[in-house]
């Protein structure tokens, strides 16, 4: 039993002081290990988790609005992006991240260490014959582009 507190004493140590909860005050760009947001044909690996309510009541309350910084889609397929994906708090040291359109995309569970996001990534789609198995995903905090 003392084994599994240390365990999770250091798990809450490795995590950032303000955690996932503190992450809502101000846009934080990060950059995934893979590209998978964007609006097709383009894709990025660089993501801005905004501080923006999101509307999107999958994610509950404590939704906020993810922008793709380095991407300039028409305004037809932003909101349309815009509507099912998002991003909010789950604990003190996690979040999650949506980013998919009426019919695919990726749910991703991360926890908060330090400057960067940990955790694994799950390709969503309509298709009920096609599963993908769950895949880990990475990203670490970058100054956001000025576009």
């Amino acid at each position: 039993m003392r084994t599994s507190w240390i365990v999770v004493s250091l798990l809450v140590a490795a995590v950032s002081p303000l955690g996932a909860q503190g992450m809502a005050d101000s846009t934080r760009c990060f950059r995934f290990d893979r590209a998978y947001f964007g609006y097709p044909p383009h894709r990025t690996p660089i993501v801005a988790l905004t501080p923006l309510r999101h509307p999107e009541p999958r994610l509950g309350t404590a939704g906020y609005v993810i922008e793709l910084p380095t991407l300039r889609p028409d305004s037809a397929e932003r909101e349309r992006r815009q509507l099912y994906s998002g991003w909010a708090p789950l604990y003190r040291d996690s979040v999650i991240v949506v980013w998919r359109n009426a019919f695919a995309g990726h749910r991703m569970r991360l926890m908060v260490r330090d400057d960067s996001l940990v955790g694994v990534d799950r390709f969503l789609t309509d298709d009920r014959q096609r599963t993908a198995r769950p895949a880990r995903a990475r990203a670490v905090r970058v100054a956001c582009p000025s576009v």
